[in-house]
């Protein structure tokens, strides 16, 4: 909620006027880098797991969704969003 938060204070927009769906892990109750969390994901998604971009700031949670077989973005931490993305 924090990241959200900022993203609006700052550029005027949510994860949600980016992204399709937003899964956070405490919303769905379900732990990162655990694989069947990822493949839950994609269930409810009705795809595989390679159609979905994951990012973190986390390189644990970055492996696993890369053995899950998904596309990744490691967002550096300490780092704003307008030096990474042209936003």
């Amino acid at each position: 909620s924090w990241f959200n938060r900022k993203l609006y204070e700052i550029h005027g927009i949510k994860l949600t006027d980016i992204f399709e769906k937003v899964y956070l892990s405490h919303e769905i109750n379900k732990r990162k880098p655990n694989p069947e969390t990822f493949a839950w994901v994609a269930s409810q998604l009705n795809t595989k797991t390679e159609n979905i971009f994951f990012t973190d700031d986390s390189v644990q949670h970055i492996e696993g969704a890369m053995k899950a077989g998904m596309s990744i973005f490691h967002y550096p931490q300490n780092k704003l969003l307008s030096e990474i993305f042209k936003i």
